[in-house]
């Protein structure tokens, strides 16, 4: 059977605190709902001058070349845990460590694949209904650069 997408049961999103002291130690967050990883992106610079490339018409088109990278932002979704709440609230502006675990797929057999990424929480929203859970919704701000680990 080929696998063609991977399900989310299973993820969790792990922020590290103390960064410094210990950095491979995170703190877990139960009951993750949704979870948008890093959005990285590039900014370009228009480099066009009288020698770009000219077309067969003697157009000559824009060059460009990659200037920074911003590692955009983290989102996610956890439904409100008071264990939760203490690991976030104070920590808005705070730089942190954070990981985000998948679950594991396919050949691999003892971890998923993960990013991790130095960030600050950059806003967090709590909001609920009659209908639903009380959830928070969190945005870290990533700082740096993002690394992906393949699972194995």
């Amino acid at each position: 059977m080929t696998v063609s997408s991977v399900g989310f049961m299973g993820s969790a999103v792990q922020i590290g605190f103390n960064t410094k002291v210990a950095p491979t130690v995170y703190t877990n967050l139960g009951e993750v709902l949704d979870i948008e990883p890093s959005d990285p992106s590039v900014k370009s610079v228009q480099i066009t001058n009288n020698n770009s490339p000219k077309d067969a018409n003697g157009i000559i088109w824009d060059e460009f070349i990659a200037a920074t990278a911003d590692g955009g932002q983290c989102t996610f979704k956890v439904v409100y845990n008071p264990a939760d709440a203490v690991v976030l609230q104070g920590k808005l502006g705070v730089p942190v460590g954070a990981k985000v675990q998948f679950p594991i797929l396919g050949a691999q057999v003892t971890t998923g694949d993960s990013f991790t990424f130095d960030c600050f929480i950059e806003k967090m929203k709590i909001s609920g209904n009659l209908e639903n859970a009380v959830e928070y919704d969190v945005t870290l701000k990533v700082t740096g650069i993002p690394t992906f680990t393949p699972g194995a």
